[in-house]
Parts: C-alpha cells; structure tokens; sequence
C-alpha cells in the first residue's frame, strides 16, 4: 500500500514537472515572436523621485521642480526621438494626438492643486496603481465646490513611460503621501478639517501611513479617510468597499458600503 501510495506520488510530480516545462518552453519560444519593445518600454527617467530624495525634497514646490525636470526629460528622450514609425495618430507620445496629455492647458498625468476662494477644508488625494492624476480629477472638483483645498500628487513611476514602474518601489510613494500630507495640513492650518481620499492602491497608501502617524507625531492625522477598493466577484459583478473612520477612534469597527456596478 505504502509502496504504491509512493509510485503514485512520483508520477504525480513528473507529470507537474512536465507540464510546468513545457508552458515554459511554450511561453519562451512565444515570446521571440512578439514584437520589438519600442522607445517608451526601454529608457530610465533619472529625474523621477525616490524615497532616497527626501532630505533635499521635502516640500511640494520642490517636488513640483523635480516634476517638471522629469516631464522635460519626458518630452527630450521620448516625444522628439519617436521615429515615423512610431508616430502613431493615437499614440500619448504623438504630439498634437488626441490623446496627447501635453495638447491640453492642463496634463491631467501631472501632480495638480485646486484652490478654493473660502477653505474650509483640505483633501490629499491618492491615485491608484498605473493610474495617474486624472482619474481623481472629478472627486477633486467635487471636493473644490464645497470648499476644499485638494492636492492630488502623482505617484513615481506613473504618468510618464511603462519602464519607470520597474524602478518605483512603495517607499516612494509613501515618503510622497507623507510630503502631501503635510502640505496639506500646512495649507489650511489647523483650524480646518484635513482629510485623505485613497482609490485603489492609494487606499492601500492611506492605511500605511494611517498606522505610521499613530506611532509618529510629527504626522498629521487625518480627521476622515475615504478608501475605495474595487474588485470583481465570479459573476463579475463590481463591489466598492468604503471605509470612513474617525480620527478619535482611528479603527473603529468600520462601517463597509458594497455597491454593485
């Protein structure tokens, strides 16, 4: 019986073994014929900020400095040195494509302040993993309209070229967060309310820095935390998780809206 349970059991792993070579074998020689990468999949942008940038960038105006560095970067090594061929009519990359972010007065891909006439308020806005900006860009406005200071920072690695996600790393985002928080706070003062919105992977970013400022006191706790978590049942159905705690009570039993879209 033991001697069977093990032959069974041997078989079992070859059969793996085989299987699991041969899908790589398969994917390997599948992947020399895809195509080249092109010019936007290969550069590094050495003007993107890290975490180890912290102690010369500790405000927003020079984060903004960096960030206009790195977008002229953006624009020398990729826009100009596109080739004919890759000058496609709906490519980002094209100038003057429709959906070039630079045609319009503003590049929603970029980190962006809304300032109200009468504050009473700030909100720091956290945009999700591959997203940029402009996917906030309508809460932000709604926020504005009530009297909110919004600031909405482009993560590292996002808004730019697919290669820069390879060297970005949640340090840095999170010593971004930190930067955005305390401009925030700085902003309205502390009089106002100071609020995070977090979409996504910036909803994972909020919690962290959540239970950061709960053992630091140099960072400004948030008075309310809206979190939004997206993801699909085997139906595919979408859900929409809200968290809303306090800052009294930073976990609270938090009360949890699903939403079907």
């Amino acid at each position: 019986m033991i001697n069977h349970l093990i032959n069974w059991s041997v078989r079992c792993v070859i059969i793996i073994v085989i299987v699991a070579s041969t899908i790589i074998l398969v994917r390997a020689f599948d992947s020399r014929r895809l195509p080249d990468l092109k010019i936007w999949h290969r550069p590094v942008l050495e003007s993107e900020f890290s975490a180890t940038d912290g102690d010369q960038i500790s405000s927003l105006e020079e984060y903004l400095k960096l960030e206009d560095r790195l977008f002229t970067e953006l624009n020398n090594n990729i826009y100009e040195k596109l080739s004919p061929e890759e000058k496609l009519p709906l490519s980002r990359y094209t100038t003057g494509s429709p959906v070039d972010p630079e045609k319009y007065s503003q590049n929603w891909n970029r980190s962006f302040e809304l300032i109200p006439e009468n504050m009473r308020g700030g909100v720091l806005m956290l945009h999700g993993l591959t997203d940029s900006p402009y996917s906030m860009r309508h809460l932000a406005d709604i926020f504005e309209a009530q009297g909110f200071y919004v600031l909405c920072l482009r993560m590292p690695g996002h808004g730019t070229i697919p290669s820069a996600l390879l060297r970005a790393t949640w340090p840095d985002w999170m010593a971004v967060t930190r930067l955005g928080a305390r401009q925030v706070r700085n902003k309205v003062g502390e009089k106002f309310p100071f609020y995070i919105v977090g979409y996504s992977n910036g909803g994972a970013l909020t919690v962290k820095y959540i239970m950061e400022a709960l053992e630091d006191e140099n960072l400004p706790m948030p008075g309310r935390v809206f979190g939004c978590l997206i993801s699909k049942n085997s139906a595919g159905s979408i859900f929409i998780l809200n968290m809303i705690p306090s800052s009294t009570t930073p976990f609270p039993s938090l009360p949890v809206n699903n939403h079907t879209c």
